[in-house]
């Protein structure tokens, strides 16, 4: 058998090379990890052209960042071999004992290609046999590289592979973690694996469901909320029974204290996502373009735009137009097609709001998404609308309703929560900031009942913290009162 490793190293980030608790870095164990591999005769590092990578292994430079172009590094690294060992730079966790049976299984039965399921993200790596790469490079495209770019190649024409999994035997994917240090989120989470002597399959799937507690680290999604005021009382929105006439309100946070809290957030998580407007309308703010340009000069935070379409200034989405925006996205709020059904839901605009959607997609594409929220009024309308925007866009995001904890009227059309429940993803990765830099325990809180401080007066870190505990209650099944009828447990921004 004559099998090679080619470790990525594409975009690694400082997280990789920084120490965690026991002093060893990722990319030091990821080293110790391909050392304990038997039967490798070479090893590779891909990588971009003339990037610095902290790995003595031969290099492939990629000629882009297409899926096409790793395809073709590992025929290069594969030339000779029957099979590759394929796996990530910053993956401090990669686990032996699994490995080896990958491996084992791999050789046994023939398999083209073996993976695992149901375990963390990060504690094994991929084999490919060789006589595959060809199949590869006819299916992969000019899409960019990403951790699952090997599986969503195969998955084109799934039947043409012989494939073999290594099941985890506790399911682990619910928890949705990833055991990488490539940003400061996951570097947190390892740390508080090392620190819990996670290193072996028995030990680290005992901490994730036992140690639960230690799952949450930083926010990894601000709801920011930068102006009161909307140009539509949605049917569905609670803000204008609980936030004053939200028709004609502009009270705006300034953009002062804006800066402040972004500030603040990169220090704390620099590679979160920040979402306008937790309540009201962004495009009403009086200095939008300043905000979203704020966002977009961070080293890596990320923009998320949530609009009703209506109130953009044509000025506005031309200068950001000019300036090239990278780490923004867009959703717009439309719930249906049909002209009545929409003034039902959402009140007057809809003119206005498609022909803010077709400039969006015109001038950043991809980036923009186009929303309805699934309810009793609009269920029979769903797959006209869905299959409508599908002809012009891939970005179609069908929302479950929410009642608020029971605030607003059951409308949801089905129940999709969990048989049995899990901690609530908002409480663990979200932080909800109200106009005067408050933060509030979850957007549920309506009535601002649960206020765990203020950014614009506090350390991100005190505010962040004083969240734990209602978390770790959610670990131990308990349930504040404002949690017991709450089914947004399951659902995640982030």
């Amino acid at each position: 058998m004559k099998r090679v490793v080619c470790v990525n190293a594409l975009r690694l980030s400082e997280y990789a090379t920084m120490s965690l608790p026991d002093g060893d870095s990722a990319v030091d164990r990821v080293q110790q990890f391909v050392s304990s591999l038997p039967e490798v005769g070479r090893s590779f590092v891909i990588c971009e052209e003339k990037a610095q990578v902290p790995f003595p292994y031969e290099r492939i430079d990629l000629r882009d960042g297409s899926s096409a172009a790793l395809i073709e590094a590992l025929m290069r690294a594969g030339e000779g071999s029957d099979q590759i060992v394929y796996l990530y730079g910053d993956c401090p966790f990669l686990e032996p004992e699994i490995t080896g049976r990958m491996l084992e299984n791999h050789g046994r039965y023939f398999a083209e290609y073996t993976f695992s399921d149901g375990y963390p993200f990060g504690i094994t790596p991929e084999i490919l046999s060789t006589s595959v790469l060809p199949m590869l490079q006819r299916l992969a495209g000019s899409e960019p590289i990403s951790r699952d770019t090997l599986f969503s190649t195969i998955q084109k024409d799934i039947n043409s592979f012989d494939i073999e999994t290594e099941i985890s035997p506790v399911d682990v994917r619910m928890l949705r973690l990833s055991l990488m240090c490539d940003n400061r989120v996951n570097y947190l989470l390892c740390s508080n694996f090392d620190e819990a002597k996670a290193f072996d399959e028995k030990s680290i799937l005992s901490t994730a469901q036992k140690r639960q507690e230690i799952l949450r680290t930083v926010p990894a999604f601000a709801n920011i909320q930068i102006i009161d005021g909307c140009p539509q009382a949605c049917s569905y929105c609670p803000f204008p029974g609980f936030g004053g006439d939200i028709l004609n309100n502009r009270h705006e946070m300034s953009f002062e204290n804006f800066d402040r809290i972004v500030a603040g957030l990169e220090q704390f998580s620099p590679e979160a996502t920040i979402s306008l407007s937790l309540w009201g309308e962004p495009s009403l703010h009086s200095r939008i373009e300043e905000m979203i340009r704020r966002v977009e000069s961070s080293r890596a935070l990320r923009l998320n735009i949530e609009t009703s379409g209506i109130g953009w200034k044509p000025e506005v989405l031309d200068g950001l137009a000019a300036s090239g925006l990278e780490r923004t996205e867009w959703i717009v709020s439309l719930d249906a097609l049909d002209p009545a059904l929409y003034a039902t839901l959402r009140g007057s605009g809809q003119e206005e709001a498609l022909r803010t959607v077709d400039r969006l997609l015109s001038t950043f594409g991809g980036h923009v998404h186009v929303q309805a929220v699934r309810m009793n009024e609009n269920e029979a309308h769903l797959e006209e609308f869905y299959r409508s925007w599908k002809s012009k866009t891939d970005n179609v995001i069908i929302q479950k309703y929410d009642d608020f904890c029971g605030y607003l009227p059951a409308r949801k059309v089905t129940d999709l929560s969990p048989l049995v429940r899990q901690a609530c993803w908002h409480l663990k990765r979200d932080m909800n900031v109200l106009l005067d830099g408050s933060v509030v325990m979850c957007r549920e809180d309506l009535n601002r009942d649960h206020l765990l401080g203020n950014l614009l007066d506090e350390e991100f870190a005190e505010v962040w913290q004083r969240g734990e505990e209602v978390y770790a209650a959610h670990v131990r099944t308990e349930y504040p009162e404002i949690c017991k009828g709450c089914d947004e447990y399951y659902t995640f921004n982030f």
